[in-house]
Order: C-alpha cells, then structure tokens, then sequence
C-alpha cells in the first residue's frame, strides 16, 4: 500500500502504475495538496462492504474513487492543452472528471 500525498499522486501521476487505484477520505469537501491517498491494486483486497469498498478502506475512512489508469487519463488529458498545470488545475479537473465523467 502507497501512501501520497494528493499533490504528488497528481503531479506525478505519469509514475502510477495503470492496474492499481486511488482510494481518498469519504468526504471531498476536506480534500486539498496534503491530503493523504492512497494508491493499492484493488485485487489485493480480500473482503468488500455493502457499498462494495474494501472494508479495510472503509474502517479508515477512505473509500475508492478511481482507477490510476483514469488519474493518468486526467493528468495527460490537462497536459495536452496546458503545459506545467499547477494542483489547482489537476485538483479542478479531478474533481470534474468525478462529477460529469467526463474529462475537463
């Protein structure tokens, strides 16, 4: 399990492997550059809540939000129109991206 810092999970998010996932705190309203991620290949979970969220995620308050294959899709997607985009950018279009579906 990778612990990052949400900055660093969007600022590099070219070095996140495609086949693991982001899990982040329950409520975005607290998420900002220090805000603890969590990186970790869903497949080494072993048991799932009602809401289908690993229960060991669940008891510390974190929940699934998207793939790492969907944060490199995001941060690649906001490169290609704005070179060096700063966390606000990454953080706008992160947070876009789970509210429509839909890049930026």
């Amino acid at each position: 399990m990778k612990k990052l810092t949400l900055l660093q999970t969007l600022v590099k998010a070219e070095n996140l492997a495609w086949s693991e996932s982001l899990y982040l705190p329950l409520n975005l309203a607290t998420w900002n550059e220090s805000t603890e991620a969590i990186i970790e290949n869903a497949d080494n979970f072993e048991e799932y809540d009602e809401s289908d969220n690993p229960v060991e995620m669940s008891n510390i308050g974190y929940k699934y939000f998207l793939s790492c294959d969907d944060v490199i899709a995001i941060s690649s997607n906001l490169r290609e129109r704005k070179t060096n985009p700063s966390f606000e950018d990454l953080f706008d279009a992160l947070k876009f991206y789970l509210e429509h579906d839909a890049f930026i």
